[in-house]
């Protein structure tokens, strides 16, 4: 059969119609981002450590919350045609600290807030005590 003869046969079969305009607008588009991870064999943890982009970055774009900007949708492109190459590239010039220093130093900041908050209550336990010790001294200045 030509392609012709196909096209025209399938045209035919009323189970097999083409989508029209308005079925595309309805539909909900599978996001690109999705769709190289699966091919990958990924997770969304492990492409998002493996190619460093945040976790809840990738979780938005694959759930059509947000779209990935231009420089983004490059960086995806490549992925897709080269993901071991930007692999090894990323492993080569990895930066910053390894994942369990990171996790100490969250930890760390999550201790230093938690005392700013303890300094922040304390100041006001404190001008609390002051303005009811100054209360006290004007009421007995008035008897």
């Amino acid at each position: 059969m030509t392609p012709q003869e196909i096209e025209d046969a399938a045209r035919e079969d009323s189970d097999a119609q083409p989508l029209s305009a308005e079925d595309l607008r309805r539909m909900p588009r599978t996001p690109r981002t999705k769709i190289i991870r699966r091919a990958l064999g990924l997770t969304q943890e492990q492409f998002s450590d493996h190619y460093h982009i945040p976790l809840g970055t990738l979780r938005d774009w694959e759930q059509g919350r947000t779209e990935p900007d231009q420089p983004a949708r490059t960086y995806l492109q490549i992925i897709a045609s080269d993901p071991e190459g930007v692999r090894k590239t990323l492993a080569a010039t990895r930066s910053g600290p390894p994942e369990r220093t990171r996790k100490r130093v969250r930890h760390l900041r999550a201790g230093a807030g938690l005392a700013v908050k303890q300094r922040g209550l304390d100041s006001r336990v404190k001008r609390a005590k002051k303005g009811r010790a100054i209360r006290k001294l004007q009421s007995k200045k008035r008897t």
